[in-house]
């Protein structure tokens, strides 16, 4: 029970040490300090997000035109899914239908 009344005692001494102690002045260009600082992270980070926006539709229109350009490639050079190529699917074709055989005649138009 002493202890206790030491203990209240005690803490009551030290909150009034508190509210008697003289109280620190805040910085006056503390809001100033921070306002810049915010200010400035937020143009950098402005400056990266601008940079990747303004890039990003020129990449993807490039990347579209890579892949338009290797599928085409792919398809009129390359071997379809049987290895037979396109000229003699157009020979065999032109042969089903009593057509010129020829792939160049038969790719223009007259």
């Amino acid at each position: 029970m002493k202890g206790q009344k030491q203990l209240n005692n005690k803490i009551e001494e030290i909150l009034k040490e508190f509210e008697t102690a003289d109280r620190l002045k805040p910085d006056p260009y503390f809001k100033t300090r921070l306002q810049a600082r915010i200010d400035e992270k937020e143009k950098q980070q402005l400056g990266i997000s601008f940079r990747i926006k303004s890039f990003a539709p020129g990449l993807a229109l490039g990347l579209i035109i890579v892949i338009n350009a290797i599928t085409g490639i792919s398809f009129f050079l390359g071997p379809d899914q049987y290895g037979t190529t396109r000229e003699v699917q157009l020979e065999t074709f032109g042969e089903v239908y009593g057509l010129n055989q020829s792939p160049e005649t038969f790719l223009s138009i007259e």
